[in-house]
């Protein structure tokens, strides 16, 4: 039996990334988020939402740039700790032990312990609700090439990465079936 709730999106796992952004003199920031989305392929464009007015929220306001860092389990505590502490009080790199590497295009530093890690410059944000969405075209990737499968895809069961439902944090990498596996019949 189903049953009328209350509205919500808690049931929907999102994939967990950590944003990295600067200040105009380049003190660099990381903010865990778990709403994070593919807007456009070509261009191809990414979309991340930011809570309230949130430091991390207003350095990208000022910069219009961000990384977006797709991290493995392996770096699980990390995440969790960037989502939990604010940059305005803590250099979140050092504490949480992360490596800094410089970007190609952007001011941000990107997060050598992620396995992928895109460079973006905003192209629009929106406030919706209580929350702030921001697309970044992607204008430069990086990918570590030991997640990459033998075609030069990316592999999910190499990259080991999570998402976030219900406050807990939930493994991936099972794939169940390919696109286009019904009409193969």
């Amino acid at each position: 039996m189903k049953k009328n709730i209350n509205p919500s999106n808690i049931s929907y796992p999102q994939p967990i990334a950590l944003v990295t952004c600067c200040d105009a003199e380049g003190n660099d920031n990381i903010i865990t988020i778990a709403w994070t989305s593919n807007a456009s392929r070509v261009p191809p464009i990414v979309m991340i939402s930011i809570g309230g007015e949130k430091y991390s929220y207003k350095l990208i306001s000022q910069t219009k740039e961000f990384g977006l860092n797709i991290p493995d389990s392996s770096i699980l505590e990390k995440a969790d700790f960037c989502g939990e502490n604010s940059g305005e009080e803590i250099n979140k790199f050092e504490k949480a032990g992360f490596t800094k590497i410089d970007s190609n295009i952007i001011r941000p530093k990107l997060i050598q312990e992620c396995p992928i890690n895109y460079e973006c410059k905003v192209v629009d944000m929106v406030k919706v609700g209580g929350g702030n969405i921001i697309f970044g075209e992607v204008v430069n990737c990086i990918i570590d090439d030991s997640i990459l499968d033998d075609s030069g895809a990316v592999s999910v069961e190499k990259l080991d990465t999570f998402a976030y439902l219900n406050k807990g944090y939930f493994a991936l990498g099972k794939c169940l079936a390919k696109r286009g596996f019904s009409n193969k019949q």
